[in-house]
């Protein structure tokens, strides 16, 4: 993440000025937002036909690299843009490894998971567009 002056300038958000709070709050929604439809858009790949027996048969790297991932995220929190990296590439595991899931799922209650998807980006969404 990328730290404005804004953020150096006080030893916490909570004790910082309302206009730096609000500067945190946007910034984080829209980190979430984005990563949250990442992991739809990933997901929703990786349980086409292909990719759905690829992603089966590697779950077991696919959940070693979700590891690697997050030790990677603690290791570059104040590098900006391998953060980023990081935190998005968590995201696309996090989609490979749940639409395999949800595909599943979907055979046996039809329509529950695109459901379950559209109604977590368009809280997420909104909740971004509010922090706006």
């Amino acid at each position: 993440m990328n730290y404005s002056p804004a953020f150096n300038n006080f030893g916490t958000v909570a004790s910082a000025p309302d206009y730096v709070r609000a500067e945190f709050i946007r910034k984080v929604y829209n980190l979430l937002f984005s990563a949250i439809l990442v992991t739809v858009v990933s997901g929703y790949m990786f349980v086409q036909p292909g990719l759905l027996q690829a992603a089966l048969a590697m779950r077991g790297l696919l959940c070693i690299l979700t590891f690697v991932t997050i030790f990677a995220m603690m290791f570059t929190r104040k590098m900006s843009g391998a953060n980023l990296f990081c935190y998005y590439a968590f995201a696309v595991l996090q989609g490979a490894l749940i639409g395999p899931l949800l595909y599943f799922v979907d055979k046996y209650a039809p329509g529950i998971p695109l459901q379950a998807g559209i109604v977590t980006i368009g809280v997420f969404g909104g909740l971004s567009a509010y922090a706006f």
